[in-house]
């Protein structure tokens, strides 16, 4: 029987893409995002596709919420072997100072608490079963900041996203659970649209929502589970990236390199 996966931000653009191309694939589909109408659309081109799916519209920030989109999916096709947090929030283009407090903490609700409730309520399952995998959608701007991207909100809600999944690489270890931390680089959605001077950059920046969308399917298939609690961008030849892993076991980890010998981080 089909593995069963939960896509959050399934209503349009990335989180769309990865839902059709899984169920055109066979697999199962549990949908949610906060707009049912979108959501509705997506059920519908999954169906149109071969997949099977069911939507539930929720707020994923919520406990509430969260617990009513992993019922509603163990009811319809049994217990979630998969879970894409695909959900994001860019929040204020502003300088930190420039922006408002309450929008800027929404983003971390948004793109960290929403994961961390997800994760919390489906893991005991997939540890319980010794198997299951975890797509956490990232972005370079988790470790890499560009002063002309001043979406800090952002970057600081990915940069923890990304710790999550390194700690969780470790607790999880020896369970048969593998996560990935997934960036689908510049893409064009309603997210990108809001970005000011967006329609002037090369056209050579952006990638595919269907890239990502081929990425999340390799990392579920389990032929890539060495890449458990690593950095993998969209652009990235995943069977490269392994060998490269073995030579430089510890890169793509968000990490602090001691500067030498002498230093106290060192030892």
């Amino acid at each position: 029987m089909a593995d069963v996966v939960l896509i959050t931000g399934a209503g349009r653009g990335i989180g769309r893409e990865i839902a059709v191309r899984l169920g055109a694939a066979g697999y199962r589909l549990g949908l949610t995002a906060r707009t049912g109408a979108e959501l509705s659309v997506t059920e519908r081109l999954v169906t149109e596709a071969g997949g099977r799916a069911v939507a539930v519209p929720a707020d994923v920030t919520r406990p509430d919420g969260a617990e009513r989109i992993c019922t509603a999916v163990e009811e319809a096709f049994g217990p979630v072997h998969a879970l894409v947090n695909c959900a994001g929030f860019y929040g204020q283009y502003e300088r930190f100072v420039d922006c408002d407090p309450e929008v800027w903490w929404r983003v971390l609700e948004t793109n960290l608490h929403g994961p961390a409730l997800l994760l919390h309520r489906l893991l005991p399952t997939m540890i319980k079963a010794g198997r299951g995998r975890v797509v956490n959608l990232g972005t370079r701007m988790a470790f890499d900041a560009d002063p002309g991207m001043p979406f800090s909100a952002y970057g600081v809600s990915k940069a923890a996203l990304l710790r999550l999944s390194g700690i969780l690489a470790g607790e999880l270890a020896g369970t048969g659970v593998s996560v990935f931390d997934l960036s689908p680089g510049m893409v064009r959605t309603a997210m990108s649209a809001q970005i000011p001077g967006v329609e002037e950059l090369p056209d050579e920046i952006w990638s595919l929502p269907s890239a990502a969308a081929e990425k999340v399917e390799a990392l579920l298939s389990g032929c890539y589970d060495e890449l458990h609690g690593h950095f993998v961008h969209v652009m990235d030849d995943l069977d490269d990236l392994c060998t490269r892993l073995r030579d430089r076991p510890g890169s793509r980890r968000l990490t602090l390199n001691p500067t030498g010998p002498d230093d106290p981080l060192s030892a």
